[in-house]
């Protein structure tokens, strides 16, 4: 039991000081807070007084000097306001000028006291969590108030504050405050903070901004929409699962950061060759793109759990069920959700595969313990990172259960042919699966992978690449195997493409997909038939223009002389090169008869690569098999 409690404590001041004192003179006691958390009436009084108040805002970011004892009146005020006294804060509320002085604040020029920032953004979040509605009306009234906080969004607590407004939008009170910041152009400001020209600081602070918003927004899009039965007992014995739908990522911020200007503003800023901070530009500007292709996917793969649910569902029921309008509207989006972000990697894929080639960073070797070594550099990994996310991407829409689901919503949302005539090209229907097989065919003009694969090879001790190239030759072949095995051996009558079909040819009335997705009613046939031929110009241009199966006996020659070397160990790409070896292998029995035709003559027809299977990667599986501490003794 708290010994304050009996009135043992000496007392702080008499009711005659207390009527006459300030505000400094109550912050200089050591029982203030103590005494408001106890709801001290006296003290509760006094605090609420509007000049005691208006005094309250004015010392929590307003400190008379730098010195210790005035940053602790400060840090007294921000404490007062963090107790959440309803009388406090009611009376603050009403107040709209002392909110509007406490928010000039911003007004000063960058950088902020960051102590103090964090103060002013701890008090402002308990008044957005106490009267959401009444606080945002105020922060809406001020003049220029997004302008302010995007000139501070290097301040970590502003960035902070700035999120704690977005995650308003999940309350009924804050509802509409996501759609205020698009009409102030809160997206593409925060973007302009990624200029190769501003400091790397700036660059990581509005990245990490933007990631956060990607979070938090599909977070909040993970609201389940119940379909009424999902606490139903099933008839014959237990409850059967919950069906539940998440509603569409309807966000007015994502919709912005994923729409074809705004990626191309970010792509454009991350190619500027001779900026000072290009590449920091470049490293944010990528993490950005992977996250919002990485949250897809787990949208996506949510969707399908969804579809299971359904099913199972409909299967309990005996019954066939229709389909929930939230399913239905999410199905929708995810069928063009991606397609400005995959068409403007598509109009700059050569630029960044040069980067490859010719990275910005330098390229002067630097010592290392096993001597002079040229850096790979983050620009090299980054790239090969988006490519591979870009491949994955891929494989995990062609795979999916709801590709036929895809594909027919997509079909649904297609104009009529009067329509489409009077569209200009760029407003026509298009596809998750469309641009997708452009960018792949893209990839394989611009030989992106046999310049993985040399890249691999190159920078031996580079684990980092090493992981993210398998990864990448690994979902091509898997893509390319799920496909042939799924569709029949030889295509159906009408689905070769015509002669001179250009998919890349945005500007024609009809490409070599529309053409046939519109003439033939085999649609999803069709629609993998024209992934799988894309993938397979992938898969050769690996085996073939890679040489990939020449540079992993070359590799392995190469590593048996580096560890015959007095304290000589294994090249740091060897684990990676079995795992490679391993996919060949699986791709050449698994492959459908067109591609066998080319790829078996060069593996199956060699003495040297069978030598090899049979032998080193046999000894290498069963070795990897082995426990690492050996068998268990008896």
């Amino acid at each position: 039991m708290s010994f304050w409690r009996f009135g043992f404590q000496q007392a702080a001041v008499t009711d005659t000081v207390m009527e006459n004192a300030t505000l400094d003179d109550l912050l200089e006691q050591d029982s203030l807070l103590q005494s408001c958390k106890d709801f001290s009436e006296k003290h509760l009084e006094l605090i609420c007084r509007p000049a005691m108040r208006q005094r309250l805002l004015h010392l929590l970011v307003n400190p008379a000097s730098e010195s210790p004892a005035d940053l602790r009146k400060s840090y007294i005020c921000c404490e007062l306001l963090a107790l959440d006294l309803p009388a406090l804060l009611d009376a603050l509320i009403t107040d709209k000028e002392e909110l509007v002085a406490l928010w000039s604040f911003l007004d000063r020029p960058a950088p902020l006291n960051p102590l103090l920032a964090s103060y002013f953004s701890k008090a402002n979040c308990m008044l957005l969590q106490k009267h959401l509605g009444e606080m945002l009306a105020t922060i809406k009234s001020i003049p220029g108030v997004i302008d302010k906080l995007l000139m501070h969004i290097g301040c970590s607590a502003i960035a902070d504050l700035t999120l704690k407004l977005i995650t308003c939008e999940d309350m009924p009170e804050g509802r509409g405050v996501v759609d205020w910041l698009s009409q102030e152009n809160f997206i593409p400001q925060l973007v302009d903070h990624l200029d190769p020209h501003r400091d790397p600081e700036e660059h990581n602070m509005a990245a990490q901004s933007l990631l956060d918003i990607i979070a938090v927004s599909y977070q909040s899009a993970q609201g389940a929409v119940p379909d009424g039965n999902g606490d139903a007992i099933g008839v014959d014995g237990p409850p059967r699962p919950a069906v539940v739908f998440s509603a569409p990522t309807n966000n007015a911020l994502i919709a912005t950061m994923k729409s074809r200007p705004i990626v191309t503003k970010l792509v454009t800023y991350m190619l500027v060759r001779d900026a000072p901070h290009a590449v920091s530009t470049f490293t944010n500007g990528i993490n950005i793109i992977i996250e919002l292709m990485r949250r897809y996917c787990s949208e996506v793969e949510q969707a399908e759990y969804q579809l299971q649910l359904e099913q199972q569902n409909a299967l309990n029921q005996a019954q066939a069920s229709e389909r929930h309008p939230a399913f239905t509207a999410k199905i929708a989006q995810l069928s063009v959700e991606l397609v400005d972000l995959l068409r403007v990697l598509d109009a700059h894929a050569e630029s960044l595969v040069h980067l490859l080639v010719e990275p910005r960073q330098s390229q002067t070797p630097v010592p290392t313990t096993i001597g002079p070594q040229v850096p790979l550099g983050s620009e090299r990994l980054k790239a090969c990172e988006l490519f591979a996310e870009v491949l994955h991407l891929q494989y995990l829409y062609t795979s999916s259960p709801l590709f036929e689901t895809f594909v027919d919503t997509v079909m649904s949302m297609a104009p009529t042919t009067a329509t489409a005539a009077t569209s200009p090209p760029p407003n026509r229907p298009t596809s998750m699966t469309r641009e997708l097989i452009v960018l792949t065919e893209r990839f394989l003009a611009i030989r992106l992978l046999p310049t993985c694969v040399d890249i691999f090879f190159n920078f031996c001790w580079n684990n980092f690449m090493h992981s993210v190239v398998y990864d990448m030759v690994a979902k091509v072949f898997n893509t390319y195997t799920y496909t042939a095995n799924l569709l029949p051996a030889e295509p159906s009558p009408g689905t070769v493409d015509e002669p001179g079909a250009n998919p890349r040819d945005r500007g024609s009335e009809t490409t070599h997909v529309e053409a046939f997705l519109r003439a033939d009613p085999r649609i999803v046939e069709k629609q993998l038939r024209g992934v799988q031929t894309a993938v397979a110009g992938l898969v050769l241009s690996i085996l073939i223009d890679g040489g990939l199966v020449d540079k992993i006996m070359d590799a392995q020659r190469r590593n048996d002389a580096y560890t015959e070397q007095p304290r000589g160990v294994r090249l740091g790409y060897m684990g990676h090169l079995t795992y490679i070896a391993d996919e060949v292998c699986k791709l050449a029995d698994k492959c459908g008869p067109d591609m066998a035709r080319v790829i078996h003559p060069r593996l199956h027809g060699s003495p040297v690569w069978q030598e090899y299977i049979h032998g080193v990667l046999r000894e290498t599986r069963e070795q990897d098999r082995q426990p690492l501490g050996g068998a268990r003794p008896d």
